[in-house]
């Protein structure tokens, strides 16, 4: 006797298989045969979301990033992240004024 096991769906899968018969007006027994599981499974599925909709990705799962060469700050150095991001060192002996009006027009959105 060969066992079976059971194969649970991905319910983001399921609701982009709904969506492509949705799309292709495909038979559900068309579905089934495109994608390889039975009919009374998608037709459960379907009936699944019309009770609760399908689950909906909030954010991307990978973001683009650019990878730099690391910034030699000089030591004594003090580095600041504002709020929006931007990274500035503040080299000792630095002159105040200058570094508020910089963090005054970053904080403008130049």
């Amino acid at each position: 006797m060969v066992a079976r096991m059971r194969r649970r769906e991905n319910p983001e899968r399921m609701a982009a298989l709904l969506a492509e018969r949705d799309g292709s007006g495909w038979s559900w027994a068309e579905l089934s045969r495109h994608c390889g599981l039975p009919a009374r499974k998608l037709r459960w599925w379907h009936e699944r979301f019309k009770r609760n909709p399908a689950p909906r990705k909030s954010s991307p799962s990978f973001v683009a990033v650019e990878v730099t060469d690391p910034v030699r700050v000089p030591p004594g150095s003090i580095e600041i992240t504002t709020p929006a991001g931007y990274r500035v060192a503040v080299p000792p002996g630095f002159a105040a004024d200058h570094l508020r009006r910089l963090l005054q027009v970053l904080a403008a959105g130049c």
